[in-house]
């Protein structure tokens, strides 16, 4: 029991080797190379780079999800940097009337920081937390609250996991399996019984599954500084990641950084030996490498691009698109570009209307070339 102004708060506290590993990748990685951390800005949108001292890792256990005053956080699991490894501390509720105590430590707690880190909790836990602190007339500590990996997980792995709750990300990227885990939806009954009748029964796996939680959030944040890290070592995940990094990395003009990425996608689903597909990966990075290659005025290897996904797939219609576009425009190959055309209109790729005047443009071009050529003389 820890004491504070408002009274006694009972805390559970642990240290984790920053190089022991949770699932595939430590939990300390975020901290080893500081510089690592400036990409997180633009995938998360900050204000302000991060620095791994100045990050805290936040997760809430509730008494429900439908938020609002009738909503109790009544565990609390934060970790930060100290002494150079994961320090873990949870703030536990023995009964509500404790809870000005919980809000004054956990104050005091977050002023130390810049940034808390949490997963889904721009939505949900700071918003919770936020109104905790208004009920007990505590103003919320000056601290960026916008690091939510749930952003990055949307963006670095919406291509092959459908599921992207902080469990699945733990397991499909993480590669880290919890056993005799307590499920998050009986949460609140576990700990209603421990309130009503003083039974403990599975309320240490409450507190482990929470622990788990800010370990796995170091865990992921780690991850992603190396995603976004210049190095072109294979990180072992799926071919989609590469994708989603070429796709960030385009974004915000890095586009040899970009290509790199894409290229990797590429010879990764082909090392695979998976059947390429429209909208499946293997095309996807092919039409972005294709972009990367045209912003930097690579024009003939971003048409080879079209035409490798076209050798594959003779329907796609996006690469006749771009084909038609490129022979019109640059090599002025008029009957060429005709005929992509029509391929792509027929694949649905332009609306009627722009197809029609893309073919109209394509064959006024072709006759007045036709009409234009010197003619071959007779022989006599």
């Amino acid at each position: 029991m820890v004491e504070t102004r408002q009274g006694p708060v009972r805390m559970i506290a642990e240290t984790v080797a920053r190089g022991s590993g949770h699932g595939r990748f430590a939990v300390g990685d975020f901290a080893t190379e500081p510089s690592r951390l400036a990409p997180l800005a633009g995938l998360y949108r900050l204000r302000t780079p991060p620095r791994p001292e100045g990050l805290i890792f936040l997760d809430t256990e509730t008494t429900g999800l439908a938020g609002g005053a009738g909503t109790l956080p009544f565990l609390v699991g934060l970790a930060w940097i100290e002494g150079g490894d994961l320090r873990v501390e949870q703030l536990f509720l023995d009964h509500p009337r404790h809870e000005p105590a919980l809000v004054a430590h956990l104050r005091e707690r977050l002023s130390a920081f810049d940034h808390v880190v949490t997963y889904n909790g721009r939505a949900f836990d700071i918003p919770l937390l936020q109104n905790r602190f208004v009920l007990h007339r505590t103003p919320w500590p000056p601290l960026d609250a916008s690091l939510d990996l749930l952003t990055g997980a949307r963006r670095l792995h919406r291509r092959h996991l459908a599921d992207r709750s902080l469990a699945s990300i733990e397991r499909n990227v993480l590669g880290f399996f919890r056993e005799d885990d307590v499920p998050g939806a009986e949460i609140p009954g576990i700990y209603h019984r421990f309130l009503f009748t003083g039974t403990t029964e599975r309320l240490a796996g409450v507190i482990r599954h929470n622990a788990w939680d800010v370990v796995a959030m170091a865990a992921l944040l780690g991850l992603h500084a190396r995603l976004l890290s210049t190095s072109p070592a294979d990180h072992e995940l799926d071919p989609a990641v590469d994708l989603a990094l070429g796709e960030l990395r385009y974004a915000t003009g890095e586009l040899d950084a970009a290509a790199g990425s894409l290229a990797r996608a590429v010879a990764r689903c082909e090392r695979s030996g998976a059947p390429p597909a429209p909208g499946a990966v293997w095309a996807d990075a092919l039409l972005w490498l294709a972009r990367a290659h045209r912003r930097r005025g690579r024009h003939d290897e971003a048409a080879a691009c079209w035409r490798r996904i076209l050798a594959a797939l003779p329907d796609h219609g996006a690469a006749h698109l771009a084909l038609a576009k490129y022979h019109e425009h640059r090599s002025r190959r008029w009957e060429e570009a005709e005929r992509h055309a029509r391929a792509a209109a027929a694949a649905g790729a332009e609306d009627a209307g722009a197809a029609e005047r893309r073919a109209a443009r394509l064959a006024a071009s072709r006759l007045t070339v036709t009409s234009n050529r010197p003619a071959v003389p007779r022989r006599s």
